[in-house]
């Protein structure tokens, strides 16, 4: 994960078929970021035995770094909305969905959606529908 937030764009593991290793690096060609499925899954074992530590200790905390928009945005998010659906949704345009994105992981200390997903998955109160 370390190597990932420095800038490396993808880990590939010997043990992946030419088959998935081309398309794994087509992938990080096209601009994505590959680690295989494998790797995430240890990462979500350790990061469940070390509290992440920019997380707030309770739902209220969480809640709080949010305004209510902001709140209807990651509902949606956590159901893997892409933003042109949320723009529909919350009839606003799809480059305010992006600004509110970008609020959201900021104040979240989330690199990305999925981290986001990840890291709010540990909150029960997060609601997952609107």
């Amino acid at each position: 994960m370390e190597a990932i937030q420095r800038g490396v764009r993808g880990y590939i593991p010997t043990n992946l078929d030419l088959v998935g290793a081309t398309e794994a690096l087509r992938f990080i060609w096209a601009g994505g970021t590959f680690v295989p499925a494998s790797a995430l899954v240890r990462l979500v074992q350790d990061l469940r035995r070390e509290p992440h530590q920019d997380l707030p200790q309770a739902d209220n905390e969480l809640f709080d770094r949010l305004t209510p928009r902001e709140r209807e945005v990651l509902v949606r998010l956590r159901q893997g909305k892409p933003n042109k659906i949320i723009a529909r949704e919350l009839q606003i345009t799809e480059s305010t969905v992006k600004v509110f994105v970008c609020r959201i992981l900021s104040k979240l200390h989330a690199s990305n959606r999925t981290e986001l997903v990840y890291l709010t998955q540990a909150f029960a109160t997060v609601p997952t529908d609107a």
